[in-house]
């Protein structure tokens, strides 16, 4: 199963600096004048997973090909100088040396930029700056590198379980815009790095973003089904090392049930996970399902005794209570929270799923909480 993380690569940018010039005629060197020294930095510092401490590193190592006027591949010596014919078919980039100089001649050129993990071996960035002229003047070129997207795990989907749904009823759907995997993980797609529409038939936009839109219901009297559908522009992986602008589109689909004279007496399913040790002062992951099998879920709330400690909703201004994937890009009946316990002894936890016509189930688990580690 992916486990997407809330992470962020940012985009690359690296400044070429200009400095001294000599010609390209032939390998050998060359009368000064002709050739140009450039300073390639590599900023790898910004590029940082979030939610680890310090965060850490995702592309950590830059290949760059340098391609001439004709489309030819620019070789070099072996020392990063231009040589026709050398044995260096590309300039390398990474956290322990992110800057490096660079001798060609002067010219027209294309920079392409592979961006890669250096433990997982991953493509996960690319980027061209094209026709760009070296001359004497030229002392800063800023090369960009764009976030790769997955397209086989983008997603659509709810932010909480729907079995089905009816007029009026609000949608909250979710954008999943994930990178290659690197290991066992993926990270989002950087905000800037891609741009979304969407298109639901049968419903009024409430609110859209990057990262989903909020849907009203409107239905109509021959409708079996609401779906939206997000198109999305982003980076896509064409070869080994070669990535360009493409077009992808997901749907979600949600079975629609038309308003009848009838009432919705089922409740939800809703499980409370039995809790691991729990100690004062020290976070605890907080974790069950719900969903309804006749609607959708509505809203999901935890209360410690009869302090509420957990919430779906935002504006509850608790710990939030999340939704994960089941693997296909759909949303999982599994909820989490997290809780700290703020003292210690007897704790009844109470969790309860409504849906949207106010039915309610609930289940409970006593908690005891240590006021320390055992053995500490």
């Amino acid at each position: 199963m992916r486990q997407p993380s809330p992470l962020i690569l940012a985009t690359l940018a690296l400044a070429l600096g200009a400095c001294m010039q000599t010609p390209a005629a032939t390998p050998a060197p060359a009368p000064s004048g002709e050739l140009v020294t450039l300073t390639l930095n590599a900023p790898f510092g910004p590029i940082k997973t979030q939610g680890l401490p310090g965060g850490a590193g995702t592309v950590n190592t830059l290949k760059v090909v340098v391609h001439d006027a004709s489309g030819h591949a620019v070789t070099f010596d072996g020392q990063n100088v231009y040589q026709a014919d050398g044995p260096q078919a590309y300039l390398q980039l990474d956290v322990t040396s992110p800057n490096l100089k660079v001798v060609l001649p002067k010219g027209t050129y294309t920079f392409e930029n592979i961006g890669k993990n250096s433990t997982s071996g991953a493509f996960l960035a690319y980027g061209t700056n094209a026709d760009v002229s070296l001359t004497d003047l030229t002392t800063n070129v800023n090369l960009s590198v764009h976030t790769l997207l997955d397209p086989a795990h983008l997603a659509l989907s709810p932010r909480m379980p729907v079995s089905f749904t009816s007029t009026t009823d609000v949608l909250d759907l979710r954008l999943r815009v994930p990178t290659p995997l690197s290991g066992n993980v993926a990270y989002d797609v950087p905000l800037s790095d891609y741009d979304v529409t969407y298109d639901a038939p049968l419903t009024t936009t409430l609110g859209a973003s990057p990262l989903g839109t909020r849907l009203k219901v409107i239905g109509s009297t021959d409708a079996t089904a609401i779906n939206a559908t997000a198109t999305v522009q982003a980076w896509v992986a064409d070869g080994p090392e070669h990535a360009a602008r493409q077009t992808r589109t997901v749907t979600a689909t949600f079975p629609l049930k038309v308003d009848t004279i009838s009432a919705d007496l089922g409740v939800p399913d809703v499980t409370l996970d039995e809790l691991p040790v729990a100690v004062q002062n020290l976070p605890l992951q907080v974790s069950g399902t719900a969903n309804d099998p006749e609607s959708r879920v509505a809203a999901v709330q935890v209360y410690d005794g009869t302090t509420l400690i957990g919430s779906t909703n935002p504006e509850d201004d608790v710990a939030a209570i999340t939704f994960g994937e089941d693997g296909t890009g759909a949303t999982s009946t599994a909820w989490t929270m997290t809780w700290t316990p703020d003292s210690d002894g007897a704790h009844d936890l109470t969790v309860i799923a409504t849906d949207p016509h106010g039915n309610e189930s609930r289940a409970q688990r006593n908690v005891d909480v240590l006021a320390y580690i055992p053995g500490v």
